[in-house]
């Protein structure tokens, strides 16, 4: 999710709701289970500096996720994401593209490269539990948007050679591989371009399956995901998605959808994006736009570099003017998704993603420090403990394992003379 008019505010559950909580487990014994977990954030975005002197992963920042924000809170594994936004379709923008995806590559190997004691990159889901099981937090890759391959299919091998593990078909805008869930307007896209997949993108679906890329189907539209769904051989991802059920908005799944990934074996993780999870009146978003204007910032992916007196001050007006009318989405609301999702798709289908750094944030999980937050709101609403380890984790890594499976069959029945 990359959008302009997102809030990210740090924030922690009330003390009042906070001793509610606790009141239903020591907390000792709730860090304990938590810390027990493998916790999987199967969506983070990253600055273009990321892993500079400017923005260092390895020291606590304003960004939500850091590795000391992610020992805190007990996150052990992330997908930091490789985003490319979708512009005009043409040789020059397609070149520019391919390169921006390269920098971020490039950008989550220095960070684990730079910070090798604290963190490993992997490659597969054996991976995944190796390095946790070794102490050290979890990195793979996700792709946003298959605008970063264009129309060269080829890069799909490249783009997993560098360790990238899922690719989001679709962002805001039709691309060549799909039609998106949000058509375009500054690019004239109309209601549907290819009616779902286009031939090429049902191609990229194939060449993932062989690769052992999952494909993601968040951001397309729903005659982009059921298609996706009814092609791949392996099982399908909705990486950052919301529930339509619960909320109207366009970025989210219907109950058909939730139930297609049940029957295809994928997962859905629900995201922690305000918008996708409440619907907030335009006339807020139009406050906190004149607040950002009035303090010299273009967008929320500002915040964390703004000057300590701006970064008060701003906050300061948001709590005044915008707080005292319209309350933050919270917690609560974040896991009423899942509550829903679960409802309709089963406890083996559901994941959790925050949309951290792309306008992710709720009010008791605004950063990755706050990620017990999420277990203890599951624990009292009665979730096991077995299921709220396969939420956080163990649903990812089943389709990672499978979908690595498909690959090598695909691969032994492509090398069959």
């Amino acid at each position: 999710m990359k959008r302009h008019n997102k809030l990210m505010i740090a924030a922690s559950l009330s003390a009042a709701a906070a001793h509610s909580l606790a009141a239903k487990a020591p907390l000792a014994d709730m860090q304990s289970f938590h810390q027990s977990l493998l916790t999987i954030d199967t969506h983070v975005d990253i600055p273009p500096n990321y892993a500079t002197l400017l923005v260092d992963p390895a020291k606590r920042q304003l960004h939500q996720v850091d590795l000391v924000k992610m020992q805190q809170g007990g996150l052990d594994a992330a997908f930091f994401i490789v985003f490319v936004a979708q512009q005009p379709r043409d040789t020059w923008n397609y070149e520019q593209t391919k390169a921006k995806a390269r920098h971020l590559f490039k950008a989550i190997h220095r960070m684990v490269d730079n910070n090798s004691d604290k963190i490993a990159l992997a490659r597969t889901a054996q991976d995944v539990r190796d390095i946790h099981k070794a102490g050290k937090k979890v990195a793979l890759i996700g792709i946003e948007n298959g605008y970063a391959i264009g129309k060269d299919l080829s890069l799909l091998e490249d783009y997993f050679k560098l360790g990238a593990r899922y690719m989001t078909l679709t962002h805001y805008g039709h691309n060549d591989l799909g039609d998106s869930s949000n058509p375009s307007r500054p690019l004239q896209d109309q209601a549907n371009e290819h009616g779902g997949l286009s031939n090429l993108g049902k191609a990229a679906i194939s060449e993932m399956n062989r690769l052992g890329m999952m494909v993601d189907v968040s951001h397309t539209a729903k005659s982009t995901m059921m298609q996706a769904v009814a092609l791949s051989r392996a099982p399908v991802i909705a990486s950052h998605s919301g529930v339509k059920s619960v909320n109207q908005h366009a970025r989210n799944l219907d109950d058909e959808q939730l139930r297609a990934i049940r029957r295809n074996g994928g997962v859905a993780q629900i995201v922690a994006v305000d918008e996708f999870l409440l619907n907030q009146p335009d006339e807020m978003w139009a406050t906190i736009g004149k607040i950002r204007r009035e303090v010299g910032m273009q967008g929320y992916k500002d915040i964390p570099f703004l000057p300590a007196e701006l970064y008060q001050q701003y906050h300061q007006r948001i709590e005044q003017e915008v707080r005292s009318k319209w309350p933050a989405v919270n917690i609560q609301d974040f896991v009423d998704h899942i509550d829903h999702a679960v409802k309709i798709a089963g406890i083996e289908h559901i994941g959790i993603a925050s949309d951290f750094g792309g306008g992710g944030g709720v009010q008791g999980w605004n950063a990755a420090d706050e990620s017990q937050n999420v277990t203890t709101e599951l624990l009292r609403r009665g979730y096991s403990k077995k299921d709220i380890a396969k939420l956080w984790g163990e649903n990812t890594l089943r389709v990672m394992a499978e979908v690595e499976k498909v690959a090598a069959k695909i691969q032994r029945e492509l090398s069959l003379p």
